[in-house]
């Protein structure tokens, strides 16, 4: 498919509410995530004249290229620090209202053709949903933008909606509740029924950011092989209650659809990766966890947060390296679990002032890493622009090593986006429990 992007602008807010924060300052936790962009497509089909879009038949693209333009500068001016930049000093945010990058891309080829495709197979091919993304550095620096979106619209009236927001300022969460309230924006007319966001953090000094702080970093190891591949594996919720039923502990069999994928993929993994050394190693899975009605500290946190509010949970699994038959589901879903449990301790000693941190977490040495984000449970396919709920809501390909999960559609199974080296994805593709549970 050809890909013609035919402008480029830069969207503000249609208003400035006097009440606004004029500077956010970032917080400890702002300063650890990467300062990388965080991209999500949204699939849309062609507007039908029964949906709330009067005539959809006859709408022009333009016409609804402008209303969706029209709705984003609505919406900007309650999520108006994606409307701003970096201040100099790299540890704040300067609501200055120089807007969010919106480019318009023409799509030579048809909407079904892709989305059909990604649900039936795990090959969707990642560049050509790469080329749907904003050009642009993957990094967000001080100059850039703070969101970057593309709105590329398909021959048949279909579109898909690129979405970026730098890490830096907003997490899973604060991402999906802008696109919830522009869309909301978009299908009412008015800010009438959008949820406002919160932006200020009444956090304690153990919170604050801090000059010259090591930034946590992903764990990186060596690619089995040349080449980073990206593959998307389904869970649908057959797979997931066979993988229940593998489970021994009643409390286990309980576990959510995440959990569940989360085991799932590590315990693949590490078979990957046994056979990558020829013996078993340590294996370590690293996820952020929501913090949002989770910890039960005195930090004033107002439910409709747009910020980063996670905590990084770490989890391993030892075993000795003759073990072949290491790591059963049962014991991975704990460890996961136990981990989830740890972050909420470990965050709220944080905020205490009681464990500050003071450099990044060395994770050299003979254990291999992955990380694995969850987008799920979020209601991503909510996100009505007028012309209905998105048919697909997808990731892109990787460029480092490590798991998305996302929701599929029906809301009860889990897409798994995997990006390993081309040797290790065609060892995991192969493994029993991909095989088992994934379509």
């Amino acid at each position: 498919m050809r890909i013609r992007v035919q402008y480029r602008k830069f969207i503000r807010p249609s208003a400035s509410p006097q009440a606004r924060l004029k500077t956010i300052k970032l917080s400890l936790i702002d300063q650890q995530v990467q300062p990388v962009y965080v991209p999500i497509l949204l699939y849309y089909k062609a507007p039908e004249s029964s949906t709330s879009v009067s005539d959809c038949k006859d709408e022009t693209r333009e016409k609804l290229i402008n209303l969706l333009e029209g709705s984003l500068s609505q919406a900007l001016s309650l999520f108006y620090p994606l409307a701003g930049r970096f201040g100099e000093d790299g540890l704040s945010i300067d609501c200055n209202d120089r807007g969010v990058e919106y480019l318009v891309a023409q799509v030579d080829g048809l909407l079904s053709q892709m989305v059909e495709h990604g649900k039936q197979s795990a090959d969707v091919h990642p560049e050509l949903l790469n080329a749907l993304v904003p050009a642009g550095p993957d990094v967000a620096d001080h100059s850039g933008p703070l969101a970057r979106i593309q709105v590329n619209t398909f021959e048949c009236g279909g579109l898909v909606l690129a979405i970026q927001v730098a890490h830096k300022l907003a997490d899973a969460f604060s991402i999906i509740a802008f696109v919830l309230g522009w869309a909301t924006a978009c299908r009412v007319g008015t800010l009438a029924e959008v949820t406002s966001p919160a932006y200020e953090l009444l956090s304690p000094p153990s919170m604050e950011p801090r000059a010259n702080l090591p930034q946590l970093k992903e764990p990186s190891r060596p690619p089995m092989g040349s080449g980073l591949v990206t593959r998307r594996f389904v869970f649908d919720q057959k797979a997931i209650m066979r993988l229940k039923n593998l489970v021994s502990s009643e409390k286990n069999r309980g576990a959510s659809k995440v959990g569940i994928a989360m085991a799932a993929i590590w315990r693949s993994l590490i078979d990957v990766w046994r056979s990558e050394h020829r013996y078993t190693r340590p294996s370590m899975v690293i996820f952020p966890v929501n913090m949002r009605g989770k910890s039960s500290c005195c930090l004033q946190v107002p439910g409709n947060l747009c910020r980063n509010f996670l905590h990084l949970a770490f989890t391993v699994c030892y075993k000795p390296p003759e073990d072949v038959n290491c790591c059963v589901l049962d014991d991975l879903l704990n460890a996961i679990n136990d981990a989830k449990a740890g972050a909420v301790k470990a965050f709220e000693k944080q905020i205490s002032g009681m464990d500050l941190i003071t450099g990044g977490i060395n994770l050299e040495g003979e254990v291999d890493t992955v990380v694995m984000t969850s987008w799920c449970n979020f209601r991503i396919y909510e996100a009505d622009f007028g012309w209905g709920k998105p048919e697909w809501v997808s990731s892109v390909r990787k460029r480092t090593p490590g798991v998305i999960l996302m929701d599929s559609k029906c809301g009860e199974g889990v897409e798994a986006w995997v990006g390993l080296s081309g040797e290790a994805m065609l060892l995991f593709q192969n493994q029993p429990h991909i095989l088992l549970s994934t379509c």
